[in-house]
């Protein structure tokens, strides 16, 4: 439960600094506007249309930090020391280092050590562990159901009703919105 708010929160976090540095310009968020771009970006990555998104279409997907948004992750890599709680660290690493590994020997060579290899193993094993996170029902694809909805919070914020956040909605909601998590 605790792995699935944090998981919530910064999608939350990302999607919404994201959505409401791009309205500020024009007043303020609109809901249906960022509900919008959330489901144009869940269908850039449903690559083939069916509904639901694959795992190869998850970890082919680069834009925007994937659909969980990106928060930082390995040690020394990705972030600051110490991943969020939802972040295998140790089993990330080690999957990292057995995509690394290229030959499967257990050792990583020379050849099979790059900057490239080690970056692309990481964000590998990052995706891996967010897909399957995601993925609630363990069916092994990711339905708009299982994808955090930082809408439903925007929609209860706004208390008059009008689609948009106010920056006094805003502002009493993000108190509230740190309490959960």
């Amino acid at each position: 439960m605790i792995r699935k708010m944090t998981l919530t929160a910064l999608a939350v976090a990302a999607v919404t600094a994201t959505t409401i540095a791009d309205a500020r310009p024009g007043g303020p968020p609109d809901i249906a506007a960022i509900e919008a771009r959330m489901n144009e970006r869940f269908n850039a990555i449903d690559a083939d249309g069916s509904g639901d998104i694959s795992p190869s279409e998850f970890m082919a997907h680069e834009g925007h930090g994937g659909p969980r948004g990106h928060h930082g992750g390995l040690r020394g890599q990705f972030g600051p020391p110490g991943a969020p709680d939802d972040v295998d660290v140790e089993a990330a690493e080690a999957r990292a280092f057995s995509l690394v590994d290229s030959n499967g020997d257990g050792m990583v060579s020379a050849d099979e050590f790059t900057m490239e290899a080690l970056s692309s193993a990481r964000r590998t094993a990052m995706k891996e562990q967010a897909f399957a996170r995601l993925d609630t029902n363990g069916d092994g694809v990711l339905s708009r159901s299982e994808m955090p909805n930082p809408t439903d919070r925007m929609r209860a914020a706004d208390t008059d009703g009008d689609g948009k956040l106010s920056r006094e909605e805003r502002r009493a909601a993000r108190g509230e919105w740190r309490g959960r998590g």
